[in-house]
């Protein structure tokens, strides 16, 4: 399994605990990051398990490159973005038209929130971000098959039962003897394919 970007340490953590042989699974993890590196690399990975039905699962900033990668790839939007990462000149290729797919919030939201992402109802989840997924790609997303959730302004995703994104840590609320479901989840896909 791969795993990218720089908040990775509770998510190797978090699924050491679930099963110890997690490495030698195919699956990709895109995790939470700040300065993301190579972008363009991230976002041609992450086209390459999706066209090939590989398990992937995006954190935080993770669900924001993969909900880019969706919206260059499939709804043909090729300039595509981060409102922040954009701003801050950490694109490695000229935009030539920019679109904000992902944009700042108001206001930091941190600490729990409640989501709706799962079937039976809500839960809290660990937030910790202050940028989302604009409201008009989950609109986008829900017709092309995908399952989308917009919570407060907050987009949680799954698609084919491989693809899920998700804009809360559930890494930062699992223990050895709570192991959070979404990531025994994610294993298990993993573990089948």
């Amino acid at each position: 399994m791969e795993l990218l970007n720089d908040f990775s340490t509770s998510v190797r953590k978090a699924f050491s605990e679930i099963y110890p042989a997690w490495e030698s699974l195919d699956g990709l993890v895109i995790c939470g990051t700040h300065a993301p590196k190579d972008i363009e690399e991230t976002l041609t990975k992450i086209m390459t398990y999706r066209l090939e039905n590989r398990p992937i699962l995006g954190i935080c900033a993770g669900l924001q490159m993969l909900a880019i990668e969706f919206t260059r790839n499939e709804i043909g939007l090729r300039g595509a973005g981060s409102e922040e990462w954009y701003e801050n000149d950490i694109f490695t290729v000229e935009l030539k038209e920019f679109e904000k797919v992902v944009k700042k919030l108001p206001e930091l939201r941190v600490g729990t929130r409640s989501v709706a992402w799962q079937i039976d109802g809500a839960t809290l989840e660990s937030h910790w971000h202050n940028y989302a997924v604009a409201g008009w790609v989950a609109v986008r997303m829900s017709e092309r098959g995908y399952k989308t959730v917009l919570t407060d302004g907050v987009l949680e995703y799954a698609h084919r039962g491989i693809i899920v994104g998700v804009q809360f840590h559930p890494e930062y609320q699992s223990s050895k003897d709570a192991p959070h479901p979404l990531l025994v989840e994610f294993i298990n896909i993993c573990k089948t394919r």
